[in-house]
């Protein structure tokens, strides 16, 4: 393959997952701030702006959570920064690319570890703590965008490599 193919190719991935990190990252910010609460200064389409907002947020199953949004928006800015370099020619911006897989993967493994917990509790307490929890509760954005990445870990996991450098 083509060098300058591939460059290409990883820059779309880098920058999709960029992306979509990005968005949810600033979404829970913007959710466990309060930010959101801003739009009520509009006044009726304010209002509207801010159901349609949370409404947005139920459906993707984004928390307002601030540490998670940091932790997303540090994942997105990772993959953001492989894509720039990539689209400017530069090798090294595969290396921004594969840590930004293994920081998200990282980081899905920490919340399906918590999910796991949350769920063993709730079986172990049953009653009232059974009740309130659902699988569903605990997904997080950082689980689902995982799932995006993982086939790009399995395939690169046996030949990541930066080439030749440039000093030989």
């Amino acid at each position: 393959m083509d060098i300058e193919a591939n460059y290409q190719k990883e820059k779309r991935f880098a920058l999709v997952l960029g992306s979509l990190y990005a968005a949810a990252g600033l979404l829970q910010l913007i959710l466990g701030t309060g930010l959101a609460g801003i739009f009520f200064y509009l006044g009726q389409p304010g209002e509207v702006l801010h159901a349609a907002l949370l409404a947005f947020a139920d459906m993707l199953f984004i928390p307002a959570d601030i540490l998670g949004g940091f932790v997303l928006l540090v994942v997105g800015a990772t993959f953001l920064s492989g894509a720039k370099e990539l689209g400017a020619g530069i090798s090294e911006g595969k290396a921004y690319v594969y840590v930004g897989t293994l920081l998200a993967l990282t980081f899905a493994v920490v919340y399906l570890l918590t999910l796991s917990g949350n769920a063993l509790d709730a079986f172990v307490l049953g009653g009232e703590a059974l009740k309130n929890w659902s699988f569903l509760s605990d997904l997080k954005p950082g689980i689902y965008l995982a799932v995006l990445a993982l086939p790009a870990y399995l395939s690169r996991k046996t030949r990541f490599s930066l080439g030749k450098p440039s000093w030989e």
